[in-house]
């Protein structure tokens, strides 16, 4: 199952467009089994993880972790992948509120 969003991620001096792919390989039982193996194949094995492209270029992750010195992704990445389903597509992703730092003003409207 794949399932894609675009959110607006903030944080101090940040606004970044992101595509969030959320990828999951369902039981082969239910069908889709030429999916689930190429899911499989790429290492997800029977569990999910949510992509994360930067839509301003640069590299995309699949592990929130691998975010090298970049605390904005890296929390967005987390946030995204652990709310995907509650979040709205278009959502802002404020990285200063997640860690109670603040809160951002959004100028777009």
């Amino acid at each position: 199952m794949l399932a894609v969003k675009i959110f607006e991620v903030r944080d101090e001096g940040t606004c970044m467009p992101v595509i969030a792919v959320k990828v999951r390989a369902d039981n082969p039982a239910f069908g889709l089994r030429r999916q689930n193996k190429l899911i499989q194949r790429a290492g997800w094995g029977f569990g999910e993880g949510v992509y994360f492209v930067p839509m301003c270029g640069g590299e995309a992750q699949r592990d929130p972790y691998s975010w090298k010195n970049s605390r904005t992704k890296r929390v967005a990445h987390q946030y995204i992948a652990n709310c995907f389903d509650a979040l709205e597509d278009g959502a802002m992703i404020d990285v200063k509120k997640i860690l109670g730092e603040g809160e951002m003003q959004s100028d777009l409207r």
